[in-house]
């Protein structure tokens, strides 16, 4: 454990004690500079103690410089917060259908699969930006794709648009060589494909 870790930890040891997770994040947060947050989940995982259990949203850079490469989300997440598992090296995640995503959520991270909440209509700007080894996704109901949501996904060939999308932000597969999916009755994203040059078929 380095020392900024420590310290943060010995002060902050009444917080722990009283499952105050959120106070104890947000207090990492202030000192940041000094240390990656996912350190500091991968002391609470090492010594047995779950920070989210007693959450109800993903603090922002949770896994950042972690090693935790796998987590099942539980059901008191309402929320993965700006940034919350930006800069992880999670691979696998299990969500469940009632957690929120947000901007940057998945920023820079190894995830390689997601299948979107059934809560959420829009896939948020940069939520999967630069996810190289994201191959497989599953948008769900999503009506909206932001901007740069799929940006740099290298990994990603092809995905399955719904047929109630309604916007897709020219950026949202910036940098990606990547087919398009969707029924023939899509006009919007037969247009947008043909706007942006856009590889698509028809299923």
């Amino acid at each position: 454990m380095n020392s900024a870790i420590q310290k943060l930890i010995e002060e902050n040891i009444d917080y722990i004690e009283a499952e105050n997770f959120d106070a104890v994040y947000d207090e990492a947060m202030m000192v940041n500079h000094k240390l990656n947050i996912g350190e500091l989940t991968d002391v609470f995982y090492a010594a047995g103690i779950d920070p989210l259990a007693s959450l109800t949203e993903i603090p922002r850079l949770f896994l950042d410089e972690s090693e935790i490469t796998a987590l099942v989300i539980p059901e008191n997440i309402k929320k993965i917060r700006k940034a919350g598992l930006a800069f992880s090296k999670i691979e696998y995640l299990k969500l469940h259908n009632n957690c929120e995503l947000s901007e940057s959520c998945f920023h820079n991270s190894e995830l390689k699969s997601i299948i979107i909440p059934d809560i959420m209509n829009e896939v948020p700007d940069e939520c999967f930006y630069n996810c190289q080894e994201l191959s497989d996704v599953d948008l769900n109901a999503i009506e909206q794709i932001g901007a740069e949501a799929f940006a740099y996904c290298t990994s990603l060939k092809n995905i399955f648009i719904p047929d109630d999308i309604n916007y897709i932000a020219d950026t949202a597969f910036e940098g990606c060589d990547i087919t398009l999916y969707f029924h023939n009755k899509n006009e919007y994203a037969i247009s947008y494909c043909q706007r942006n040059n856009m590889e698509y078929k028809f299923v």
